[in-house]
């Protein structure tokens, strides 16, 4: 399987892909320190919804998809968690967001590329969407490299850091934007149905050898970029689609880190 990189357009889409691999690792980070896998599902279907607007408008994709992913992020960030649950609204928003995409998708001029944006299109990317990719993954690092620690510390003793003084509403609501924002990485890469895989596995997969914040970040990385390289192989090789080959890649290699060291590390400042 090893042959896929001389194929021209895997050398490209690994290329793409990893731009988005390394931005939605560092999503994961956040994702497993402070819980956020349900945000994670809603806030990529969220994105259906703006991708069916941009279609019935003729706006441009990417960026509405990633607009009403942040809308979707930032209101549970607000939500007013003693009127209603967190899963309750976020399974709320997760469901109505597919079905606007749906409504807006019925009254769009063309329902094509729909199907790779369920399960993800590294082999058709436009030059727009490649560098809509390499400046989310921009956004995305430099929101870690300015903020992480702070929501690390947040994640670790929320108690803690409001008593030290730190602004924990306002973190905790760009935290969710930022979070929101970078979800289209994984949308583009493995699409809307699976993106979860890439914004929960890489950390998840990297937390049981790493100690602390960037240790964690750097392993994480690793794992995504190796479940990158694994999935197109398995692409090449079997001639699986790559969006679904690249989940089920991280999949694996998360098993084999459960089976392979089951001790759990907990967060840590």
């Amino acid at each position: 399987m090893s042959g896929w990189w001389h194929d021209p357009i895997l050398q490209d889409a690994f290329l793409a892909g990893a731009a988005a691999a390394v931005g939605c690792a560092l999503l994961s980070v956040m994702s497993y320190a402070h819980r956020l896998a349900f945000l994670s599902v809603s806030a990529s279907h969220a994105s259906f919804a703006g991708a069916g607007l941009a279609a019935w408008l003729q706006w441009p994709l990417l960026p509405t998809a990633a607009a009403s992913s942040v809308v979707l992020a930032v209101a549970l960030a607000w939500w007013p968690a003693e009127r209603v649950r967190d899963e309750a609204a976020t399974g709320a928003l997760f469901a109505g967001g597919m079905a606007l995409g749906a409504v807006f998708l019925a009254h769009a001029h063309t329902q094509t590329g729909f199907v790779a944006l369920l399960f993800g299109d590294l082999l058709a990317l436009s030059p727009a969407e490649r560098a809509w990719l390499f400046a989310g993954t921009a956004f995305v690092a430099a929101g870690f490299v300015l903020l992480g620690r702070a929501w690390w510390r947040l994640a670790v003793d929320p108690e803690a850091a409001e008593a030290t003084g730190e602004p924990v509403r306002a973190l905790r609501v760009l935290l969710h934007l930022w979070f929101g924002a970078g979800v289209v990485l994984a949308v583009k890469a493995v699409g809307i149905v699976l993106a979860t895989a890439m914004l929960t596995l890489p950390a998840a997969t990297a937390v049981r050898i790493s100690r602390g914040l960037w240790s964690l970040a750097l392993g994480a990385c690793l794992s995504a970029l190796f479940g990158l390289a694994l999935g197109l192989a398995l692409a090449w090789g079997w001639n699986w689609p790559v969006g679904p080959a690249i989940a089920l890649a991280l999949v694996a290699l998360w098993l084999a880190s459960v089976l392979g060291a089951p001790k759990r590390t907990s967060p840590a400042a």
